[in-house]
């Protein structure tokens, strides 16, 4: 079985280059991913939001190139689905906030 990845590792230059599609994972998602991955390496995303996201980590020392590019992979779809049951339960969330406030009124 042929294994199918997004990312290109530059052993030469010490960094991951992973192909993100933006109409799996939109801008925001890519953010939320790579503010994770601060602290194991140094973050750069460029290319178009609206064909092809790029996004390069350079290890912050001693991380493996390789591992890095799946636990952002792994970032990727975590925050996806976040994002997709957050969308799912915005109403609900909206009408308890909103039934919160209702019932703090402000008195003399």
């Amino acid at each position: 079985m042929p294994t199918i990845d997004n990312f290109e590792i530059d052993q030469k230059n010490n960094l991951v280059l992973i192909s993100v599609n933006p109409k799996i994972y939109p801008l925001p998602v890519v953010f939320s991913a790579s503010y994770m991955m601060l602290d194991q390496a140094f973050v750069v995303v460029d290319g178009n939001p609206k064909t092809e996201i790029v996004v390069s980590l350079r290890p912050k020392a001693g991380q493996n190139l390789e591992a890095i590019a799946r636990n952002f992979n792994s970032q990727l779809l975590n925050y996806a689905v976040n994002a997709s049951e957050s969308s799912k339960t915005a109403l609900l969330r909206d009408q308890l906030i909103k039934q919160a406030f209702a019932g703090h009124t402000k008195t003399d």
